[in-house]
C-alpha cells in the first residue's frame, strides 16, 4: 500500500460514521427526552456534512498525489500539471 492511498481509511470513515447513525437512531427506543434531542442537534446532526467535506477533500488529495506520485515517476512527462 502507497502512503498516500486513502481508499482504505476513506471506507472506514464512512463505514464507522454510518454505525455511528445507526446506533444513534437504534438509541431512541431507550433514549428519547429533550437531553437526546440536544445532543443530537449538537453533536450527531454536524457529523453527516463533515464526513461529506473530509472524504471530498480526500478524494481531492488523493488525486494530487497520484499526480505528483506520476510526475516523479516520468519527469519527462511534462503534459500533466500537479496542481
Amino acid at each position: 500500500m502507497r502512503h498516500w492511498d486513502l481508499n482504505t481509511s476513506l471506507g472506514r470513515l464512512q463505514q464507522s460514521t454510518a454505525q455511528m447513525l445507526e446506533h444513534w437512531r437504534a438509541s431512541k427506543d431507550r433514549w428519547d427526552d429533550a437531553t437526546r434531542n440536544e445532543f443530537g442537534e449538537k453533536f450527531i446532526t454536524p457529523v453527516r456534512p463533515m464526513v461529506v467535506s473530509v472524504v471530498a477533500s480526500l478524494h481531492q488529495l488523493a488525486e494530487t498525489l497520484e499526480k505528483a506520485r506520476r510526475a516523479v515517476d516520468d519527469p519527462d512527462n511534462t503534459t500533466e500539471s500537479v496542481l
